[in-house]
């Protein structure tokens, strides 16, 4: 598994801001093509390799909880074997009503 993040100028539908991405790759066998559409679904799951099914509740949660945050979780098209899986959250955003963050620099 290989872990990696940056700073976007756009967000996961092309939105301007600041975004943060973290994408997930592995080599590992993928995700059939008949999963992909249920894969964010609570409780969706099924064997992968010589492993039995999960319960099918980590993919929906991260989903939630990105989207919870003004993100998203989103499973990338890619070539080959394995996945790559992309999370995004916005950089810029704040609670209401709370003091501006302080640059950068200084935290």
């Amino acid at each position: 598994v290989r872990l990696s993040r940056r700073l976007a100028a756009r967000g996961p539908d092309g939105e301007a801001g600041r975004w943060v991405e973290v994408r997930v790759d592995d080599d590992g066998p993928g995700v059939p093509a008949d999963a992909r559409p249920t894969l964010f679904e609570g409780f969706a799951s099924r064997p992968v390799a010589s492993r039995a099914a999960g319960v099918g509740v980590g993919l929906a949660f991260t989903r939630e909880v990105m989207r919870a945050h003004g993100g998203d979780a989103r499973l990338e098209e890619r070539e080959g074997p394995g996945a790559t899986f992309t999370l995004w959250l916005p950089a810029d955003t704040r609670v209401p009503g709370a003091p501006p963050a302080p640059p950068p620099g200084d935290r």
